[in-house]
């Protein structure tokens, strides 16, 4: 095939294009990774392009076709490969056009639409790579369709829609690019039967109220398979993720949403609004999690949930019990949203982003729960007061095991904390009391404080840390007695310059910087190192018997009265291992099972004799 093409002198676009003449005489060729078309490509070589900005501009390149619905113009079977500007532009065209079985590898962007009449622009089955912006960017043209195309390794995006409604986005194969489609401002589209796969974002939308999601493929993703904002009325149905890194469904202000069907495997689903009625507005049924149903309950009261889900979100709900639940490789294991007085006990959640996830709610227990190896925390409280964290275990955390920002008066105690960065991490908790704890082994500090106040902290064991068994950044206020703070490799305790007025006596400092001169670290302002009344400090495993004890830092900081007996008050603690109710049940059915078995044999055996 042979086009001969007119001169064509340089046009104002928006993208400051140069002028160009296109002439060429080229043979015909297969492209064999054009999605396997059989056809022939025209090649354009490596510095021509194809722009239109007018309807005449179709006759000047000779097109077949004549730009009608019936007889569209068709660009079709080339092989475009350009280092500068983008490939196919159209402006202001108000005729039928087809694109297809192209191959398209420029620097901008491989096909750019722009204000172009209502659905006049198909775009099929072309293959487009490998440039610094969208593979395909649709601005303020409607109703067109983009299907059946291969967009790929795109800096940007794999395909872009910005002020374009009612678009038709369908089949189209999108990866290894920031967000695989891109939608803004792009109301009542159909994005159906696309894979958008090991890219950043499988799919975002932004301001796009009422479009559909169907049948979407999600996988891999580094961050979301399907991301909406501001996207009021989305219908979210029968679409697969799988594996993506963060959520496969991520929902922000979208109010009036519909989650329908929807198969998450190793990821799942969360939904953040402001207020109870905004999710009382959405309708989420019939989606599972790895194999399970995702539980979403809003409105709940006076009930217990220990029916297995993959996913657990409650939003509003009185005196509800969540229990025996064993959740794992998930988004967020269990959500408690606007609850109060509910309890969430002998639960086992990990592999998941957080495990447990309390979020504006008041008075929750949380109680014999196992939160392992998930990728951020393993209990997470925010903007949450008065909760009770008892008998936990959370090990192996990458940020922390238990974590606690805008969480006053909570109650901590009796939980394993380790492996982790943080065994507890503290934001803002005000008259927390933190006791009988185990932080060991984690590798920055047992607990951390940014700048909470009148903290409680006594009898917990802070050992084996990597760095420091207390870190204080802003926290005044602290009553820290009766810990051990046992072979940290840096400091028992680290005061850095915002906390004021904290009081530490009748803790046992053993072999805490053993490298250094001192278990202790203070440059903060009026520390006081012992106690009032008795004028009894702490016990100093490496104090000489003689004189005060000098601690480390600029507040060139003493304890007046170290003791000389080890006060031994918490070492050694056993880890507590939660253990849901139903196995325990379990455990003790096999236990008697086998003790009868036993008993029997044993009365045969003398029977015989």
């Amino acid at each position: 095939m042979v086009i001969v093409m007119k001169e064509k002198y340089a046009k104002v676009c928006i993208l400051s294009l140069i002028v160009f003449l296109l002439i060429s005489s080229s043979f015909p060729q297969t492209y064999s990774n054009i999605n396997s078309n059989d056809g022939d490509y025209v090649n354009l070589s490596l510095e021509a392009l194809i722009l239109i900005d007018s309807d005449d501009d179709f006759i000047s390149y000779g097109f077949p076709g004549n730009g009608t619905l019936q007889a569209p113009y068709k660009i079709e079977n080339y092989v475009i490969e350009t280092t500068s500007g983008s490939g196919i532009i159209l402006i202001n065209t108000t005729k039928y056009v087809i694109i297809q079985f192209c191959f398209i590898k420029a620097d901008e962007y491989g096909i750019y639409i722009d204000s172009v009449e209502k659905g006049r622009i198909t775009l099929y089955n072309n293959t487009i790579m490998n440039h610094k912006n969208s593979g395909v960017e649709i601005i303020n043209s409607h109703g067109l369709n983009i299907s059946n195309n291969i967009c790929k390794n795109n800096l940007d995006h794999g395909i872009s829609i910005r002020e374009s409604n009612n678009t038709y986005i369908n089949n189209n194969l999108c990866y290894g690019n920031w967000r695989g489609i891109n939608l803004i401002h792009a109301y009542e589209s159909n994005i159906v039967g696309n894979n958008c796969s090991t890219n950043y974002k499988g799919i975002h939308a932004s301001n796009s109220d009422a479009c559909l999601y169907l049948n979407n493929t999600c996988t891999r993703n580094t961050h979301t398979g399907i991301q909406l904002w501001f996207s009021s009325s989305s219908t979210v149905t029968n679409n697969k993720y799988y594996m993506n890194q963060e959520d496969g469904l991520f929902i922000f202000y979208s109010e009036e949403s519909k989650i329908e069907n929807n198969t998450f495997i190793q990821d799942g689903l969360d939904i953040r609004e402001e207020t109870t009625d905004a999710y009382s507005s959405y309708i989420v049924s019939n989606n599972t999690v790895n194999g399970k149903p995702l539980g979403f309950f809003v409105n709940l009261k006076g009930t217990t949930i220990a029916e297995e889900h993959g996913q657990l979100i409650l939003i509003n709900c009185e005196k509800v019990e969540v229990r025996n639940q064993s959740i794992n490789q998930t988004s967020y294991g269990i959500t408690l949203i606007f609850c109060t007085s509910c309890t969430v006990k002998d639960n086992q959640v990990s592999f998941s982003q957080k495990g447990i996830l309390i979020k504006l709610s008041s008075s929750i227990h949380i109680l014999n729960n196992l939160c392992t190896n998930n990728q951020y925390s393993g209990i997470h409280l925010i903007d949450s007061p008065m909760i009770e964290i008892r008998n936990n275990t959370c090990t192996n955390n990458t940020h922390s095991g238990i974590y606690l920002d805008d969480s006053t008066e909570a109650i901590i105690d009796s939980n394993f904390c380790s492996e982790s960065i943080y065994g507890i991490w503290l934001g803002v908790a005000d008259n927390s009391t933190i006791t009988r704890n185990l932080c060991s082994k984690n590798y920055f500090d047992g607990l951390f404080d940014w700048t909470s106040l009148f903290l409680s902290i006594y009898n917990n064991e802070f050992s084996l840390n990597d760095r420091n068994g207390i870190q204080m950044t802003y926290g005044s206020y602290f009553d820290i007695q009766s810990n051990l703070f046992f072979k940290n490799k840096e400091y028992g305790i680290k005061i850095n310059g915002g906390s004021w007025y904290n009081i530490i006596h009748h803790n046992n400092f053993t072999d805490n910087n053993q490298q250094g001169d001192s278990q202790a670290y203070d440059i903060g302002k009026e520390t006081l190192w012992y106690e009032k009344e008795t004028r009894e400090g702490n016990y100093w495993s490496d104090w000489d018997g003689k004189g005060k004890y000098s601690i480390d830092g600029s507040a060139n900081s003493k304890d007046p009265y170290p003791l000389d007996k080890n006060l031994n008050p918490f070492r050694t603690k056993v880890p507590y291992i939660a253990i849901p109710s139903s196995l325990l049940l379990v455990a003790i059915g096999v236990i008697l099972y086998v003790f009868v078995i036993r008993k029997r044999r044993k009365n045969n055996s003398l029977s015989k004799s």
